[in-house]
């Protein structure tokens, strides 16, 4: 409340560390997949457009994307959290301007990353694998 009023009187907002969130926010609630993007966005683009295409599958296994081009991180679907992309950059160990797609599970550990497009359903079928998702499968 006091940093919501201090905005409203000053006109002074937190730091925009403050507000963004992490990838730790989401552990044990989604599994993430960022998709870093290559400096001409085709292949993040694709990677996009292939994920998107089927909705009901990411919702199935509670994922959630973001795109990282830049300093800009775009939630794509499934949460409203925006980590920043340098923390995104460290944690997940990819070079500005180097494509990539790193999958990450709900534990928060790094379970695959990919150096070029990869099918969704191959994906897929990695996350429907995992301990976790066969148990959710299970229920």
């Amino acid at each position: 409340m006091l940093k919501s009023l201090m905005t409203e009187i000053f006109g002074v907002g937190p730091h925009p560390e403050e507000t963004s969130g992490n990838l730790h926010d989401l552990q044990w609630e989604k599994r993430v997949l960022v998709i870093f993007s290559d400096p001409a966005g085709t292949k993040s683009d694709s990677q996009l457009h292939g994920l998107m295409g089927d909705k009901d599958a990411l919702r199935q296994r509670d994922l959630a994307v973001f795109t990282v081009d830049g300093n800009d991180v775009r939630p794509e679907f499934g949460s409203d959290v925006v980590p920043q992309a340098h923390t995104l950059r460290k944690e997940l160990g990819c070079a500005p301007g180097t494509f990539a797609v790193v999958l990450v599970g709900k534990d928060g550990h790094v379970k695959s990353h990919f150096d070029d497009v990869v099918d969704p359903d191959v994906l897929f079928a990695e996350i429907d694998s995992m301990p976790m998702r066969q148990a959710e499968i299970h229920r």
